[in-house]
Protein backbone atom coordinates (compact mmCIF):
# COMPACT_ATOMS: atom_id res chain seq x y z
CA UNK A 1 0.00 0.00 0.00
CA UNK A 2 1.38 3.25 -0.82
CA UNK A 3 1.33 6.58 1.24
CA UNK A 4 -0.82 9.53 0.72
CA UNK A 5 2.52 11.31 -0.93
CA UNK A 6 3.73 8.64 -3.31
CA UNK A 7 0.12 8.99 -4.57
CA UNK A 8 0.16 12.51 -5.46
CA UNK A 9 3.82 12.54 -6.84
CA UNK A 10 2.72 9.53 -9.13
CA UNK A 11 -0.94 11.35 -10.39
CA UNK A 12 0.80 15.06 -10.66
CA UNK A 13 2.24 15.03 -14.01
CA UNK A 14 1.12 18.10 -16.63
CA UNK A 15 -1.71 15.85 -18.15
CA UNK A 16 -3.46 15.14 -14.49
CA UNK A 17 -2.98 18.44 -13.33
CA UNK A 18 -4.07 19.87 -16.83
CA UNK A 19 -7.33 17.57 -16.91
CA UNK A 20 -8.23 18.51 -13.37
CA UNK A 21 -7.78 22.02 -13.65
CA UNK A 22 -9.91 21.63 -16.92
CA UNK A 23 -12.72 19.61 -14.76
CA UNK A 24 -12.47 22.30 -11.68
CA UNK A 25 -13.14 25.88 -14.09
CA UNK A 26 -15.51 24.23 -16.33
CA UNK A 27 -17.85 22.10 -14.44
CA UNK A 28 -17.74 23.47 -10.48
CA UNK A 29 -18.69 26.68 -11.76
CA UNK A 30 -21.91 25.80 -13.33
CA UNK A 31 -23.01 22.86 -10.28
CA UNK A 32 -22.42 25.88 -7.91
CA UNK A 33 -24.65 28.28 -9.37
CA UNK A 34 -27.16 25.48 -9.81
CA UNK A 35 -27.12 24.79 -6.00
CA UNK A 36 -27.12 28.28 -5.38
CA UNK A 37 -30.15 28.42 -7.24
CA UNK A 38 -32.15 25.68 -5.76
CA UNK A 39 -30.97 27.58 -2.29
CA UNK A 40 -32.80 30.60 -2.82
CA UNK A 41 -35.97 28.72 -4.64
CA UNK A 42 -36.11 26.64 -1.64
CA UNK A 43 -35.69 29.97 0.80
CA UNK A 44 -38.13 31.40 -1.28
CA UNK A 45 -40.74 29.07 -1.04
CA UNK A 46 -40.18 29.71 3.08
CA UNK A 47 -40.51 33.98 2.57
CA UNK A 48 -43.86 33.15 0.42
CA UNK A 49 -45.16 30.58 3.47
CA UNK A 50 -44.73 32.78 6.45
CA UNK A 51 -46.08 35.86 3.77
CA UNK A 52 -49.18 34.13 4.13
CA UNK A 53 -49.38 33.99 7.58
CA UNK A 54 -48.24 37.65 8.54
CA UNK A 55 -50.51 39.58 10.04
CA UNK A 56 -49.89 43.11 10.23
CA UNK A 57 -48.45 45.41 7.28
CA UNK A 58 -44.82 46.41 8.38
CA UNK A 59 -44.10 42.14 8.11
CA UNK A 60 -45.68 41.80 5.27
CA UNK A 61 -43.98 44.42 3.38
CA UNK A 62 -40.50 43.28 4.64
CA UNK A 63 -41.03 39.50 3.88
CA UNK A 64 -41.85 41.24 -0.22
CA UNK A 65 -38.52 43.11 0.19
CA UNK A 66 -36.76 39.73 1.03
CA UNK A 67 -39.05 38.06 -1.53
CA UNK A 68 -37.44 40.50 -4.07
CA UNK A 69 -33.88 39.61 -3.04
CA UNK A 70 -34.43 36.27 -2.99
CA UNK A 71 -35.87 36.66 -6.77
CA UNK A 72 -32.91 38.79 -7.66
CA UNK A 73 -30.20 36.35 -6.04
CA UNK A 74 -31.84 33.94 -8.30
CA UNK A 75 -32.04 35.41 -11.53
CA UNK A 76 -28.04 36.50 -10.87
CA UNK A 77 -27.45 32.37 -10.21
CA UNK A 78 -29.12 31.99 -13.61
CA UNK A 79 -27.31 34.45 -15.20
CA UNK A 80 -23.95 32.64 -14.00
CA UNK A 81 -24.92 29.69 -15.36
CA UNK A 82 -25.16 30.31 -18.56
CA UNK A 83 -22.67 32.47 -18.92
CA UNK A 84 -20.49 29.93 -17.48
CA UNK A 85 -21.98 27.72 -20.15
CA UNK A 86 -21.72 30.08 -23.10
CA UNK A 87 -17.76 30.11 -22.15
CA UNK A 88 -17.61 26.42 -21.62
CA UNK A 89 -18.85 25.89 -25.45
CA UNK A 90 -17.63 28.52 -26.57
CA UNK A 91 -14.01 26.65 -25.80
CA UNK A 92 -15.14 23.03 -27.90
Amino acid sequence: MQSFNQFINDISDDETDHLLNEFNLKSAAPAASAIFLMSQINQSSNVLKNLKFADDVETKIDLLAEQMLRLNRSMLAIAAMIYFQTKKSKRR
